[in-house]
């Protein structure tokens, strides 16, 4: 059964040089997008996934054409302190 840490491991070997999302960060992505459980997070999960945002060059808008997806991202985030 998959973990935070086993995401969180993913989104770094997909970052790169210079990961700048943090484990609050993807546990509030996973959170929006709304799958079932870490399990599901899969390569198609990542594929809708937009790589500025993986880059850390855009806080607001995670989700590759999902409007309520990013809406959802943006309302956990900013519980989370993640936010202004």
């Amino acid at each position: 059964m998959a973990t935070l840490d086993d995401v969180y491991a993913d989104y770094l070997r997909r970052a790169g040089d210079n990961p700048r999302r943090g484990r609050r960060e993807i546990r509030a992505l996973v959170q929006a997008s709304g799958v079932a459980s870490w399990d599901d997070v899969d390569e198609a999960f990542w594929q809708q996934v937009r790589s500025e945002w993986l880059r850390g060059e855009d806080d607001i808008t995670p989700f590759v054409a999902n409007d309520d997806g990013n809406a959802r991202y943006r309302a956990i985030a900013m519980q989370m302190g993640l936010l202004d």
